[in-house]
């Protein structure tokens, strides 16, 4: 379940980031991670912790 949990996050940020910008880049900035990590958390290999996700729903605008 929480790998479908973590999925999807990648999956909303992914769709409402401009086409030219990189996914990674995008979680980096917004979490203030190092590339491994949001690369991790972008493969499933490590779970978004909830106030990462709050993070994000907060910029990205979507509802938890």
């Amino acid at each position: 379940m929480k790998d479908f949990l973590n999925m999807q996050v990648v999956n909303v940020v992914k769709n409402n980031i401009k086409s030219e910008d990189n996914l990674v880049d995008v979680i980096m900035n917004t979490l203030s991670l190092g590339k491994e990590a949001a690369y991790r958390r972008i493969r499933g290999e490590v779970p978004f912790t909830f106030s990462e996700t709050v993070k994000l729903s907060r910029v990205f605008r979507f509802s938890l």
